[in-house]
């Protein structure tokens, strides 16, 4: 497994340990499905064009690869904290689509289980 994230440099140390601590949380309902998956962040710090205490828009690409799926999401906004979020809540949607692991969706042994236990 593999956290990665690429465009931190133009990023504070503060905004940095945010976008960690939030990718952290995420990874592991992640990798809970998918424990050989590497996750890849692409960051971006859109440029506010010399303005001087200007709102800064934030734009995130998140990707899952793991043997034989790929798995992306994105998401921009002006809220740093709001854009991870968004960002990774779409991505664990997408993987709960592709592996039905929501709970109204119980595998057969699952089902069988409970039911008999």
């Amino acid at each position: 497994f593999m956290l990665r994230f690429i465009g931190l440099k133009a990023f504070t140390e503060k905004e940095i340990s945010e976008i960690r601590e939030l990718s952290d949380l995420y990874s592991k309902k992640i990798l809970r499905d998918l424990p050989k998956a590497n996750i890849i962040i692409h960051t971006k710090k859109h440029d506010t064009a010399g303005k001087v205490g200007k709102a800064v828009k934030y734009s995130f690409h998140a990707r899952v690869e793991a043997p034989s799926i790929l798995l992306s999401s994105e998401a921009a906004d002006w809220d740093l904290k709001k854009v991870v979020h968004e960002t990774l809540r779409k991505l664990e949607t997408e993987m709960q689509h592709k592996f039905r692991t929501d709970a109204q969706h119980k595998r057969e042994y699952e089902r069988w289980t409970i039911n008999n236990a």
